[in-house]
């Protein structure tokens, strides 16, 4: 073939057919955005161009755009023990969560703790691999968070005797004082304001200071269910509301409303 017979819109054409293939291939081996084709008017440019011009072009092509900015990547929270499906959705929302105590992780929750790893951890013991997990978190500044229900010694109020039970009382304020976070549930994880336990009585644990609670927020509009469900409040509460609207004949399951009165949410009839 005369190279010379060949029409410059043809060279044009077959250049870009060239590159789209290159495109291709190389979006297949790193899973990445393809390279953007120049115009094929720039094609001289980008020939002429200095080794240093020459060096920025290709960097900039051969890096995806991923982050950009304030984008992060989520924060990861190493789950130990479980938690009901709409709760851990819920946190999936905001966290990666991980089940590996060995791996890396920014924030710990316990579902449970058992009066052995309490006493190891109150004491600096990494006798057990939650308790080496807890401390060297603590170590490394990482957030640790236990969940009240999940308390072991809490089972035994009415059985142990007074000293041993404070005994246990005094190892938990001790935790406490460690900068371990106590949550009452979940959720509480999603809550903005993170807090500290400085507000909670141990005296009175079912009466905790009203001064700690917080105003009521957005309200999240569920007047199209007819029946409210618990897992409903959750991802509700989870999303920042503090109260919730209902149509009139809506009904509230048992568990929905003991979830509503344990965490403040108020309920709105329109």
């Amino acid at each position: 073939m005369n190279i010379s017979s060949i029409s410059k819109e043809t060279l044009n054409r077959l250049a870009d057919q060239v590159m789209e293939e290159l495109n291709r291939r190389w979006e297949a081996e790193h899973s990445g955005p393809a390279l953007k084709t120049e115009p094929a008017q720039n094609a001289g440019q980008a020939q002429n161009a200095g080794p240093a011009q020459k060096t920025g072009q290709q960097e900039r092509a051969g890096v995806p755009e991923l982050l950009h900015g304030t984008d992060r990547a989520p924060e990861k929270l190493l789950l130990l023990g479980s938690l009901p499906q709409a709760e851990l959705q819920a946190l999936q929302g905001r966290y990666e969560v991980v089940r590996e105590m060995t791996g890396e992780w920014d924030v710990l929750l316990s579902a449970g703790l058992s009066v052995e790893t309490m006493a190891y951890v109150a004491h600096g013991i990494a006798a057990t691999p939650k308790a080496a997990c807890m401390l060297q978190g603590l170590l490394r500044g990482r957030q640790i968070c236990l969940l009240e229900q999940g308390m072991e010694y809490f089972r035994y109020k009415e059985t142990a005797p007074k000293t041993v039970y404070l005994l246990y009382q005094n190892q938990e304020k001790e935790l406490r004082r460690m900068g371990i976070r106590f949550l009452q549930h979940s959720m509480d994880l999603l809550d903005e304001e993170t807090g500290t336990n400085t507000c909670f009585d141990m005296t009175e644990r079912d009466e905790p200071d009203r001064r700690c609670q917080k105003p009521e927020g957005p309200e999240a509009d569920l007047r199209h269910l007819m029946l409210l469900q618990e897992s409903e409040v959750i991802r509700a509460r989870g999303m920042g509301y503090r109260r919730i609207c209902l149509n009139q004949k809506a009904k509230i399951t048992p568990l929905a409303l003991d979830y509503l009165k344990n965490h403040g949410l108020t309920i709105r009839r329109q």
